[in-house]
């Protein structure tokens, strides 16, 4: 079976992708239904509704043009004993064998991609805007956009001067909207007699929520991380930043993961 060009292309960057999920998340072994939807996130296979069944066939056609372990070396296939058209798709770290855009080999011949190297070189170095876009944002919130964890490590990243850079950078307008308004709002003189109200967002453990609904701790944290709130009891995720969850943390140093008191509903 011969790839095309764009098949190329789509391969290098799904590897980088991939590799970029295995490393953040510090697991292996995954299957492609653990990894499908941080790719299908990330722009890739939109139009998939089968939790995978696109991005396995393109597996396949890479792996039938014996191309799979030169262009994404995280993807291993096993074959299925009873059926040879079935398999089993497992992801591993690679990042010592990360592909390149040239000396790729098909059937143990040298392809002359001269007329389309240079654009496979910049298909596979160039960030996709999306990605720069969300680490940037990332950033701003006080997240390690490798790590995923808050506040870990960001050096010059969490100094505000820069975060405010970042701002007017991704959204000028946006951002200046929002200084306006805060500048506005310290305008207005309010009545000494007028108390603020307070709309305090209430945070729980995964014990106290899961109590709501009768729930036990590991059904709760079964369900955050069905929902990639958390990659495990004690990481939160991207998307789980944005939901709300917080560390919370005792005097003796000990962090636990809380959560806002509105994820009960996922728990019925």
């Amino acid at each position: 079976m011969k790839l095309t060009n764009k098949d190329i292309q789509l391969a290098l960057k799904l590897s980088k992708t991939i590799q970029h999920f295995l490393e953040i998340t510090g697991n292996t072994n995954l299957r492609s239904t653990d990894v499908f939807p941080y790719l299908k996130r990330h722009g890739y296979f939109k139009n998939d509704v089968d939790n995978g069944k696109e991005f396995r066939s393109f597996l396949k056609k890479l792996y039938k043009a014996n191309m799979l372990g030169s262009l994404v070396p995280q993807c291993h296939y096993i074959p299925s004993l009873n059926n040879p058209n079935f398999g089993e798709w497992y992801f591993h770290d690679a990042k010592d064998k990360m592909p390149k855009a040239n000396g790729i080999k098909s059937n143990g011949h040298e392809k002359n991609f001269e007329n389309n190297l240079s654009q496979i070189k910049s298909t596979y170095a160039k960030m996709d805007i999306n990605e720069a876009i969300d680490i940037v944002q990332m950033l701003i919130a006080g997240i390690n956009p490798v790590t995923e964890r808050l506040q870990d490590d960001l050096g010059v990243c969490a100094d505000p001067t820069v975060i405010e850079a970042l701002k007017t950078i991704i959204d000028p307008e946006a951002y200046r909207e929002e200084i306006d308004a805060l500048t506005k709002t310290s305008e207005i003189k309010k009545p000494k007699s007028s108390a603020p109200k307070e709309n305090k967002t209430e945070y729980l453990s995964a014990t106290a929520l899961g109590k709501l609904k009768d729930k036990t701790y590991s059904e709760v944290i079964s369900v955050m991380t069905k929902y990639q709130y958390i990659a495990d009891k004690e990481q939160i995720t991207y998307l789980g930043f944005e939901k709300g969850l917080m560390f919370r943390q005792n005097p003796n140093g000990n962090k636990w993961i809380v959560y806002p008191e509105s994820l009960k509903e996922l728990l019925d």
